[in-house]
C-alpha cells in the first residue's frame, strides 16, 4: 500500500543540496552510514536509464520519514522521478510525488542497491559525470569505490594525501590544488604525531577580498564545505587538505602554522626571506588588523629607510628609538638630514604607520617617534654668533627674491655639506645650510641680482628634491633667474673680451 512522504522531498533537499550533483555525495555518506566497505557504482547510459548505486555493509530501508541518514537515497530524487532501495529482504520504492511503498524481496544478504531511473536530459546520472563526482567526492575514501564504464571498472580510490609517504604526490596534490607550485609545504599533526592534513603555502598573496578554500574530507569523503572560517585571518597565505574528523580543532591548524614561521624565522632564513618577498604587502594589511599576527611577523616585515630595505629586527639591532615620517613627500625632504646616524623610516607605504606605533608594545624598552618637519628644523643645530651677521644680508635679500612664492627662509647648520638647502613645504621655509659651501660663497656676494636670481634657483631645486611640484610663479622665477644669469655670464664674457681688446 503506498503512503505520503511527512515531508515534501523536493523542499527538505533543496535546502540542503546545493544543486543537483549533491545527490552522489549524499549516496556516499548513507553508504558510510551503513558501514559500508565496498561500492561500486553502474551510470545510467550503460544500463538503459538506470543508475545503480550498490554497496555492502549494514541493511536497511526509508520507512518514509527523511531523517538522519536516510535523506542520502531521498537525495535520489534531485536528479530522478523514482527512487528504489533494495536492502536485505526489502524492497522500497519512492516517488518525488512524496507517495512511496514498500515489499519483501530476495533476501540480498548484507547488499543494498538504489536505483534512479534517469529523467529526460539529466546528464549527472551519465558515466562522464559520475565518473567526475566520485572521483571529486570519494577518492579519499576508504572504503574501495568502483565505477563501471564503457572499457571496464575503474577503481577511484588513491591513498589520502595526508597519509601520503610519497613526497612528490604530496607536492602535486598541491600543484593541482593552487594551480602552481607551492611555496611550500606544511604536513598537520596532532598531539600523538598522527598526521590529519597538509598546509599548502601560496606562492603568490591572493586578493584582498578572495575567501580561503579549504578542502575538508571526513571519512575520506570530500565534504562541499569550502572551510572559510577555519583559519584567523592572518593565516591567509595557506590553503588546507583536512580530515576533520581527526582534526583536533582549528586553533590546533592555527598553532601549527604560527609555530612554522618561527621555524623558519630561527633556523630557515632563506625559506623566510622567499615567504616574506611574496607576502609582505599582505601580511602588512593583516598584521595591521591583527595584533596576533603582529606579534609573529612584524619583526620580518621589510621597511624602507636611509640605510636601505631593513627589516624590523635589522633596524632595532642599529637603534631601540626609531623615527620615522608618516609620509612619502616628507621622507623624501627629510631623509638627508634626519637619516645622517641612524636609519630614518620611511612610514609612506601602506599600514607602516600603524605597524610602527604597535612596536613599543611588542618591543621592551622601544620607543617610536613621528617626524614632521618643524621637528627636524627645531633640532638643527643654528650658525656660530661670529657669522650671523654676515648671513643676516643673504637672508634679507632672499626672503626678498622669494616673496612672490610665499616661503621664508632661515639658516641652519646640518649634514651633509654637500645639500645647500632644503624645502620644508608644511611651513612653506626654506632653509639654508651653513656647511654648504655653496651657501657660504653666496653670503660674500656682492651683487644682489646674482644673490636673488641664485636663491631662487636653489628654492626650484628644492622643491623638486622634495617632489613638490613646481607652481606657475616658481617656474616664472626660475626662468628669469635662468635668462638674466645667462645675460650676467655673456656679459662678463662681453666686457672680458674688451678688456683683452
Amino acid at each position: 500500500m503506498a503512503r505520503a512522504f511527512r515531508v515534501d522531498p523536493r523542499g527538505i533537499l533543496g535546502a540542503r543540496y546545493a544543486d543537483p550533483s549533491s545527490f552522489l555525495p549524499a549516496l556516499l555518506t548513507f553508504a558510510l552510514s551503513r558501514s559500508a566497505y565496498h561500492i561500486r557504482i553502474l551510470p545510467a547510459d550503460l544500463n538503459r536509464g538506470r543508475f545503480l548505486f550498490t554497496f555492502n555493509g549494514e541493511t536497511g530501508v526509508p520507512d518514509g520519514t527523511i531523517t538522519g541518514s536516510d535523506d542520502g537515497p531521498l537525495a535520489g530524487f534531485l536528479v530522478s522521478d523514482t527512487v528504489t532501495v533494495i536492502s536485505g529482504a526489502t524492497r522500497w520504492v519512492g516517488r518525488v510525488s512524496g507517495m512511496h511503498s514498500s515489499n519483501e524481496h530476495e533476501d540480498c544478504g548484507d547488499a543494498t542497491t538504489i536505483m534512479l531511473r534517469r529523467r529526460m536530459d539529466e546528464k549527472f546520472l551519465d558515466t562522464d559525470s559520475v565518473l567526475s563526482l566520485t572521483r571529486r567526492y570519494a577518492e579519499m575514501m576508504g572504503v574501495t569505490v568502483e565505477v563501471v564504464t564503457k572499457t571496464g571498472v575503474e577503481t577511484v580510490n588513491r591513498t589520502p594525501v595526508w597519509q601520503s609517504e610519497d613526497a612528490i604526490e604530496v607536492a602535486e596534490f598541491g600543484l593541482d590544488l593552487l594551480g602552481a607550485e607551492p611555496l611550500d609545504l606544511l604536513p598537520l599533526k596532532d598531539a600523538e604525531g598522527e598526521t590529519y592534513g597538509v598546509a599548502y603555502i601560496l606562492p603568490t598573496s591572493p586578493p584582498p577580498r578572495d575567501k580561503p578554500a579549504h578542502i575538508l574530507y571526513r571519512e575520506g569523503l570530500r565534504l562541499d564545505d569550502t572551510g572559510e572560517d577555519l583559519l584567523p585571518g592572518w593565516a591567509f597565505f595557506a590553503r588546507c587538505v583536512l580530515d576533520v574528523a581527526r582534526m583536533p580543532s582549528p586553533e590546533a591548524v592555527a598553532a601549527s602554522l604560527r609555530s612554522w614561521l618561527l621555524l623558519l624565522s630561527s633556523r630557515q632564513p632563506r625559506r623566510l626571506n622567499q615567504f616574506v618577498a611574496a607576502h609582505h604587502l599582505a601580511l602588512k594589511v593583516q598584521a595591521a588588523h591583527d595584533p596576533e599576527l603582529a606579534r609573529i611577523i612584524v619583526r620580518w616585515l621589510p621597511l624602507e629607510t636611509t640605510a636601505g630595505r631593513l627589516t624590523l629586527t635589522e633596524l632595532l639591532s642599529r637603534t631601540r628609538h626609531v623615527r620615522y615620517a608618516a609620509s612619502r613627500d616628507v621622507y623624501r625632504q627629510l631623509a638627508p638630514i634626519a637619516g645622517r646616524n641612524v636609519p630614518f623610516v620611511n612610514g609612506g607605504h601602506l599600514h607602516d604607520v600603524k605597524l610602527l606605533e604597535m612596536v613599543p608594545s611588542l618591543y621592551e624598552g622601544v620607543t617610536v617617534e613621528r617626524v614632521d618637519p618643524a621637528d627636524v628644523l627645531d633640532d638643527l643645530d643654528d650658525p656660530p654668533l661670529s657669522s650671523r651677521a654676515a648671513h643676516a644680508r643673504l637672508l634679507g635679500v632672499a626672503d626678498l627674491a622669494l616673496a612672490p612664492t610665499g616661503s621664508v627662509t632661515v639658516m641652519k647648520s646640518y649634514e651633509p655639506a654637500s645639500l645647500p638647502v632644503i624645502y620644508l613645504g608644511d611651513s612653506g621655509t626654506l632653509c639654508l645650510n651653513y656647511r654648504s659651501p655653496i651657501v657660504q660663497h653666496l653670503a660674500r656676494l656682492t651683487d644682489q641680482t646674482v644673490l636673488s636670481r641664485t636663491v631662487q634657483l636653489l628654492h626650484a631645486q628644492a622643491r623638486l628634491l622634495g617632489h613638490y611640484p613646481l607652481r606657475g610663479v616658481d617656474s616664472d622665477l626660475l626662468s628669469g633667474a635662468m635668462l638674466d644669469l645667462v645675460q650676467l655670464a655673456s656679459l662678463e664674457e662681453d666686457l672680458s673680451g674688451m678688456d683683452h681688446g
